[in-house]
């Protein structure tokens, strides 16, 4: 049957999102100053792509979390260096933008199940 492929694709799909999730947060932050630039960087693009484009909201979800850990961690080791620090604020916005719109996306999903359940309950569906 079709329907049950489909099912299982996306039960491999939610997996792979989960386990990609626990390895994302489970990443050392790394201790050296360019290091740190660096994976600061690639935590706010991974997290900041589309996320209906991807299909990984967990994944998303976690690079969004260690990008906010990673930036602690260099605005403390950068407390000396302004011009660093505002790089680090470039970052910091960027990953509250994306933050929000992960925010946006749960909301819509959230209110399109509510429509969905309060039409099923009327027997619009």
């Amino acid at each position: 049957n079709i329907n049950s492929l489909k099912r299982r694709t996306n039960e491999h799909d939610m997996y792979f999102d989960q386990r990609k999730a626990e390895v994302i947060n489970n990443t050392a932050i790394p201790n050296s100053r360019e290091d740190l630039l660096e994976f600061l960087a690639v935590c706010t693009s991974q997290a900041d792509v589309e996320i209906l484009a991807r299909g990984y909201g967990k994944a998303i979800a976690a690079w969004n979390s260690k990008g906010n850990e990673v930036l602690l961690k260099s605005k403390m080791v950068f407390r000396d260096d302004q011009k660093t620090l505002k790089l680090i604020e470039g970052y910091e916005g960027k990953l509250k933008k994306s933050k929000k719109k992960l925010t946006y996306f749960y909301i819509i999903i959230f209110a399109i199940v509510i429509i969905i359940f309060i039409a099923s309950r009327m027997h619009l569906i």
